[in-house]
């Protein structure tokens, strides 16, 4: 193929046979020139009419389903493909950029349209990564009947859709009724955390996230953490992300997992009436008190609209964040690798705060330090793979 503009490729052989017959037309005539001149010109003639008339006469739009999804969600998603030329559209090949992300194993849709025919081709699509999306540019290829004229161009509109990352429920890490992996809900320990000054009844209007199970279960009847109406604790996250602090292997699964992590243990603590905060270390270092759902939101959309592009270094970040911790502490670090020169930073950390860091690669680590240091640890893989044993179970 030969380019012509940004759009128009023709077929060089057909190029070839062209001047071929036309030379032999008009220098020997005769039967075969005349009747291969005759057939090949004719050809072109139709090809170039028929790729005139299909010019801006395909039009492609793209819906979904919903308007925003979380990681792991499966979406369905209708393309329109419309020809309104009076001539037909005999090889259209229509791909979404978007999709390629989303799934490796994607494969463009090839069509063939009558005249005024309008077709939905209707796809699934598993989103495997967070961020806003825009599904409705289409790399759109078509060519003639006799595939002497091909044209590549790109159509371009508006469907933005959300991803979010997944918030899961981790309310158990506060109510110690289940165990998980190497540190059991009662070992972490959040739900001693708060501010209390007894036990009561349950009483109609409790929530369950309050009952104290084994306490209940002791005496046969439901009983409850009496919290103070207001409380000086206060959470402390601090998330690591850094973009080299990943393995190259399956990189985006990683970092989606540290997100919606991250995000979960936060609205754990929003939930159980903890306030708090939390720092991101990043390519601009971000910071967010979280008060309400709407501060809750505000920390989704921030993850949302931003990937692991941080270079600086996280031993350093804590470092610079550790005078900025507020009332009663829990400090929760999350972080995808333990190294040397995070555990020399927590060191000093680990003396003045109740610390829980939770890691996804570093175990050998961990196990070497665990009896020099008094912070919880917890393998976050470890961790997810009880919490879906326990949901089976």
């Amino acid at each position: 193929m030969i380019k012509i503009g940004k759009e128009l490729r023709i077929n060089v052989f057909v190029v070839l046979l062209l001047i071929i017959s036309s030379a032999g037309f008009y220098i020997q005539g005769g039967i075969v020139f005349n009747w291969m001149f005759v057939t090949i010109i004719s050809c072109f003639v139709f090809s170039v009419i028929q790729t005139l008339s299909l010019r801006n006469r395909i039009a492609v739009s793209c819906t979904l389903d919903k308007a925003y999804y979380s990681v792991g969600d499966c979406g369905e998603i209708d393309t329109t493909v419309i020809n309104r030329s009076f001539l037909p559209a005999t090889m259209v090949n229509i791909e979404n950029p978007q999709f390629r992300l989303h799934d490796a194993k994607y494969k463009s849709n090839t069509l063939s349209l009558t005249s005024r025919k309008k077709l939905v081709v209707k796809d699934k699509l598993t989103f495997n990564s967070r961020g806003n999306f825009n599904f409705g540019n289409s790399l759109i290829k078509y060519s003639d009947v006799f595939f002497i004229f091909s044209v590549k161009k790109v159509l371009k509109q508006e469907c933005i859709v959300k991803v979010y990352p997944t918030v899961y429920d981790l309310s158990f890490m506060w109510d110690g009724r289940q165990s998980t992996g190497n540190a059991s809900t009662e070992t972490l320990m959040l739900n001693n955390t708060a501010a209390m000054n007894d036990l009561r009844k349950y009483c109609i209007g409790d929530s369950l996230k309050r009952v104290h199970w084994k306490m209940s279960a002791k005496h046969g009847e439901l009983y409850v953490w009496n919290y103070e109406s207001e409380s000086n604790l206060k959470f402390n996250v601090l998330f690591n992300m850094n973009s080299s602090g990943y393995s190259a292997y399956n990189y985006n699964h990683h970092e989606e997992v540290m997100v919606d992590f991250c995000a979960s243990l936060v609205k754990g603590f929003l939930d159980n009436s903890t306030k708090g905060q939390v720092f991101i270390n990043n390519k601009n270092d971000f910071h967010i008190q979280i008060n309400s759902d709407k501060d809750f939101k505000s920390l989704i959309n921030y993850f949302t609209a931003n990937k692991s592009a941080g270079q600086k270094d996280f031993s350093d970040f804590l470092e610079k964040n550790a005078f900025s911790f507020m009332g009663s502490q829990i400090i929760c670090i999350v972080t995808y690798k333990l190294n040397i020169e995070f555990i020399d930073k927590i060191k000093k950390l680990d003396k003045q705060y109740k610390l829980i860091i939770f890691y996804y690669e570093g175990s050998v680590l961990q196990q070497e330090l665990s009896l020099k240091m008094q912070c919880q640890w917890v393998d976050i893989q470890e961790f997810l793979d009880a919490k879906q044993s326990n949901r089976k179970a």
